[in-house]
């Protein structure tokens, strides 16, 4: 359910909550890029986890005590966390930079608030590039309107465009100029992006979830467009949303409107990807709550993404938008 605001269930683990999934085949990038399971993690960074947390509560209008780095592992600490999995089919390079992506669509808007930490050294990540793209309230991408909702996605491996190269985006070149849910916004000086969205709606095969990369000495041209080979890409993953959220969401407009009836759509335990998400005990979940008096109102969605900055990610897809007078494209295109 929702998250009410109290302390501890903002942090409660959810590690293999939805459903019992056989531990995936493919667990290298795991091992490489995360270096320990989550338990580690939280071990080793206590401490950044800890002020992480402080500034989550603080921002719902609570505070709560604080735990010294060289403390046991507290609930406190027990921030929700995302690892890496596939880029998926419809990523499109040299989007715009930007910390409002909903171009003024209809939907349950999404306060986004995703902070960046290196489980190699526990810190955080200043001045870091973090990009999103996810469907719409009715289920499809911008760049592929023709090609998403009812239509079952291209399939790629849950590791391509993250650990290994696969079939991603590939070379399929955007069909139209919509940019709704697209962005890359800059992390401050506590490596936390706030990026204004909607939550995303449901497609064939798929859970609801939202797409997210992390680059570090990127470029923005200088017609506002975010160079996406620019930099250094770390980390490639998707986030989640707890299943009642979803149902919840569901039930509103234009969410009632998808083509695909609810009843068809694909939850978190039944989705493909998902179990890479939570392996390791990762929880892929935002932590939500309330924006105002009801769901109408919106949804804050919290995370914490979790990178090596000695790994890079491949990033398999090609595709941009095409020409258009009045949309900018990145300098380094041909």
């Amino acid at each position: 359910m929702m998250k009410a605001f109290f302390l501890l269930s903002l942090f409660a683990i959810s590690a293999l909550g939805h459903g019992v999934h056989e531990e995936p085949e493919d667990i290298a990038l795991f091992r490489r890029n995360n270096l320990n399971e989550r338990h580690e993690i939280q071990k080793r960074c206590a401490g950044t986890l800890s002020s992480i947390n402080k500034r989550r509560v603080e921002r719902r209008g609570f505070s709560g005590p604080e735990v010294r780095a060289d403390e046991e592992v507290s609930p406190l600490a027990l921030c929700t966390m995302v690892g890496q999995t596939t880029e998926g089919p419809y990523y499109i390079n040299n989007e715009l930079f930007r910390t409002n992506v909903t171009d003024g669509q209809a939907g349950v808007p999404l306060k986004l608030h995703l902070t960046i930490m290196d489980v190699a050294t526990c810190a955080i990540l200043p001045s870091a590039f973090v990009e999103i793209w996810s469907a719409n309230a009715t289920g499809y991408y911008s760049g592929f309107t023709g090609s998403t909702n009812a239509k079952r996605a291209p399939q790629s491996g849950p590791f391509d465009g993250a650990d290994k190269a696969g079939s991603g985006g590939g070379g399929r070149n955007a069909t139209d100029n919509l940019t709704f849910q697209r962005g890359v916004a800059q992390a401050n000086a506590n490596g936390e992006v706030t990026i204004n969205a909607n939550v995303p709606g449901w497609y064939t095969g798929r859970a609801v979830h939202i797409h997210v990369r992390v680059f570090e000495n990127s470029t923005v041209a200088s017609n506002g467009t975010f160079v996406s080979k620019s930099g250094t890409l770390h980390h490639t993953g998707q986030i989640y949303f707890d299943q009642d959220v979803v149902d919840s969401v569901a039930k509103l407009s234009p969410y009632s409107s998808n083509k695909l009836a609810y009843a068809s759509a694909t939850t978190n335990a039944r989705d493909g990807i998902y179990p890479y998400s939570t392996y390791g005990g990762y929880n892929p979940n935002l932590d939500t709550s309330l924006l105002g008096s009801t769901l109408a109102n919106g949804l804050l969605g919290e995370i914490v993404i979790t990178i090596n900055r000695t790994y890079t990610s491949p990033m398999l897809s090609t595709a941009v938008h095409t020409r258009r007078a009045d949309l900018p494209v990145g300098e380094d295109e041909d």
